[in-house]
């Protein structure tokens, strides 16, 4: 089946990377490109996950609803005085409901929520973010260590961003804890 054949050639696509450049990578595969980048986003470093079409449902029912592509500190806080902590409270509240709390934005949040997203993979879509988020082997904790990588991270995204001719207007820096958590 062709789901075997795209796993079979990430997971070797995944191994020569890390053999050749010592790069890991933790790689998703989902129906459609919320539950792919959710999947990538499960076993970091070198993580390899399917959520398939079929287990989606109990997958995201009890996940928290900051899991969601677009929800941030805001949103979540707007979702938690309305009771909803979960993808299975929106799942509850309903499409109708969503939409009356939350106008187009609580439709979006029930599709997601439910496992749908009519977004399409676009290769050759404009550039709209520059990261550089290295997975480290292990902890550092130090603080000049940390300052140090930072450094070599914000240089490299700039000269990145700079052979490609473009400019920025937010920074943001993402530290995770040992299991993953952000800080």
């Amino acid at each position: 089946p062709a789901g075997v054949h795209a796993a079979l050639l990430l997971a070797n696509l995944a191994r020569e990377v890390e053999g050749n450049r010592g790069i890991a990578l933790s790689i998703g595969l989902g129906p459609n490109k919320l539950l792919a980048k959710i999947a990538s986003d499960l076993d970091k470093p070198r993580g390899f996950s399917v959520i398939g079409r079929a287990e989606t449902e109990d997958f995201l029912r009890d996940q928290p609803v900051s899991m969601l592509w677009g929800v941030g500190a805001a949103t979540r806080a707007a979702l938690g005085r309305a009771g909803l902590r979960t993808l299975a409270d929106i799942r509850r509240a309903g499409h109708g409901a969503m939409v009356a709390r939350f106008g187009a934005s609580g439709a979006r949040l029930y599709a997601l929520a439910t496992g749908e997203d009519p977004r399409r993979v676009t290769p050759d879509a404009p550039v709209k973010s520059v990261s550089n988020e290295p997975t480290f082997d292990t902890d550092i904790a130090e603080r000049a260590r940390l300052e140090a990588w930072l450094w070599v991270m914000c240089e490299k995204t700039a000269a990145r961003m700079k052979a490609k001719g473009l400019c920025g207007r937010t920074a943001v820096l993402k530290l995770r804890r040992a299991d993953f958590s952000a800080l």
